[in-house]
């Protein structure tokens, strides 16, 4: 019999989601863990955890991998563009991408991006690190802008991805004032100076049983 704070859903034989349900107690998590050691030793598959709380915790749970809501986020731009463009091509749209942390996670998605839009405009105080891409990619044929301009850089943006920025770093730029900003850092961006546009914070996921796959589903701030 499972603890009430812990779910598993079988996606396909032999390999199961484990979702923990929010709490902030230590205790609940150390009871989980011994279950999925319990699992593990069972199944020799114990994949994913699935948990916007569980970060806090992570000492706890290294030898399992963890998503979260902002992880999978991540992961989906894509597919959460073309949802919200709807007619709109992908294709011909100027999309602006805010970080300030050169990692791969980050190097990934603007390669990816790269290629499925008009134009990739990669907003960083990192400037020199994000050239070294930028060169990379044009011997691919593959064109990005880096700037950091924050009078001019966002002044016309109207997709933003923001990657890492706080509210505090966006408050210093001139932001296109209908923008849309899909927003992957844990901080709200409310109230942000001159502007009136859609912030979208979050996805909710849950687990279809008949198709066994992810239901995305966006959230506004």
């Amino acid at each position: 019999m499972l603890p009430k704070y812990l779910k598993i859903k079988e996606i396909e034989k032999g390999k199961k989601i484990y979702i923990i349900l929010k709490t902030n107690k230590t205790s609940v998590y150390r009871k989980v863990l011994k279950k999925l050691e319990k699992e593990k030793t069972k199944t020799e598959k114990v994949q994913v955890v699935l948990s916007n709380k569980i970060k806090n915790y992570e000492k706890y749970f290294q030898n399992y991998k963890i998503l979260d809501g902002k992880s999978i986020f991540l992961g989906s731009i894509e597919p959460i563009l073309h949802e919200i463009l709807k007619e709109n091509s992908l294709e011909l749209q100027d999309l602006y991408i805010l970080t300030n942390n050169y990692q791969e996670k980050n190097i990934n998605l603007i390669r990816n991006l790269a290629t499925k839009v008009k134009t990739i405009n990669v907003i960083t105080k990192e400037i020199e690190k994000y050239k070294i891409l930028e060169e990379m990619l044009e011997k691919q044929g593959i064109s990005i802008a880096i700037s950091n301009n924050k009078r001019k850089s966002l002044k016309n943006a109207k997709i933003i991805v923001n990657l890492d920025f706080s509210k505090e770093q966006l408050n210093q730029y001139i932001i296109f004032r209908n923008a849309m900003i899909i927003n992957l850092t844990r901080e709200k961006l409310t109230n942000l100076k001159g502007f009136e546009g859609i912030t979208i914070r979050d996805i909710k996921i849950r687990l279809k049983e008949k198709e066994n796959k992810f239901i995305e589903r966006n959230e506004l701030e």
